[in-house]
């Protein structure tokens, strides 16, 4: 067992020894603990964004933050802890500003118990306020904790830098995401600015040229022609830029849910055989396996005779179905849909 092999619920098996320093152990879920009530604790999310107590874009950030130290080369970093609230990370100079946000938020917490954890409450705030500004539902995915104390090792996993288009592609490696994902995320409100809504038009603007100076990012779309198609592919299309965002926020939420070395307990498994799907992938399954019936029922009659070119395509569009099951698995994989383990934010 070494430290680049990331927390303790990266282990499993019968012979996993007891948590170790330095895998920064956070401490258990307390189950006797009355449950959370996550519909009323959005519901004073809300009546604090409504009431104009706490900015949409500034949960937004906090959320951001908090969850941007990930680092898939090592499994640390994440939202998970809630190690933002804490020294070094709070006075970090991304971080400038947040503690006022906190103090907001204190209202939530002290509201609801200690059930709920900072690090949940700061997950769900940032969901709330994108679909606030306009964005799509975004699953929220419970279970976090706070780390006890503060962890001088553990906290200095600070953002990546995205000063330059080289640095821009490191940072997608070392969170986890794919270029486009960390373009479509590039694309939430900021107070820098001066955006209080969700937008695909950012894209317009940012590449118009009228990028903020204060967002060295905004710069940089131009300036590669990768960057600049998938720009283009958002500021053209509002539905895929909504639908991606979603999909990429709570990628970023939560990579650091671990269930093992390579499940994470806010992602569905696999469709495979009896076994229970989720979203995009269960239903491509299930067109999948009516196809590929339908497809052999058509060629088991006419063995022996002249096969139709119907029955051809259907067998075509049996294995492409399949195909499509398959990756659609595999981006669940690292985009969370539905679970038994998730609450959608429609929902709460």
């Amino acid at each position: 067992m070494t430290r680049d092999m990331g927390p303790h619920s990266r282990c499993s098996g019968p012979e996993v020894p007891p948590p170790q320093p330095f895998q920064r152990p956070l401490p258990p879920v307390d189950a006797a603990s009355s449950p959370v009530d996550y519909t009323a604790v959005r519901a004073s999310i809300d009546g604090l964004l409504t009431s104009g107590a706490v900015l949409g874009v500034d949960l937004v950030k906090l959320a951001w933050q908090c969850a941007s130290t990930f680092r898939v080369t090592d499994y640390t970093g994440g939202c998970n802890g809630a190690r933002v609230l804490q020294q070094p990370q709070s006075s970090w100079a991304g971080n400038a500003g947040l503690g006022a946000v906190k103090q907001q938020l204190s209202v939530v917490k002290a509201a609801h118990g200690r059930a709920l954890s900072w690090a949940d409450l700061i997950v769900l705030a940032g969901n709330t306020a994108l679909e606030a500004m306009g964005g799509q539902s975004v699953p929220f995915c419970p279970g976090r904790t706070d780390a006890s104390a503060a962890d001088e090792e553990a906290a200095q996993t600070p953002p990546p830098p995205m000063d330059s288009v080289a640095a821009l592609r490191e940072a997608s490696h070392r969170m986890g995401l794919s270029l486009r994902e960390l373009v479509v995320l590039l694309g939430r409100p900021m107070a820098e600015r001066g955006s209080e809504r969700l937008t695909h038009r950012v894209y317009s603007t940012l590449l118009s040229g009228a990028a903020s100076s204060a967002v060295p990012t905004d710069g940089m779309l131009n300036a590669d022609p990768e960057l600049q198609a998938i720009a283009q592919s958002y500021a053209s299309d509002g539905e895929l830029f909504h639908k991606e965002m979603a999909l990429a926020w709570a990628k970023l939420m939560n990579a650091d849910r671990f269930d093992g070395s390579a499940a994470n307990l806010c992602v569905p498994d696999c469709p495979d055989g009896g076994g229970e799907g989720g979203g995009e992938a269960s239903a491509a399954s299930g067109a999948a396996s009516t196809a590929t019936l339908e497809a052999t029922l058509a060629l088991r009659g006419e063995i022996g005779s002249v096969v139709t070119v119907t029955t051809v395509l259907a067998v075509l569009v049996a294995v492409l179905l399949v195909l499509m099951a398959s990756m659609a698995c595999k981006r669940a994989q690292v985009q969370p849909f539905g679970s038994k383990e998730v609450q959608h934010a429609s929902d709460l």
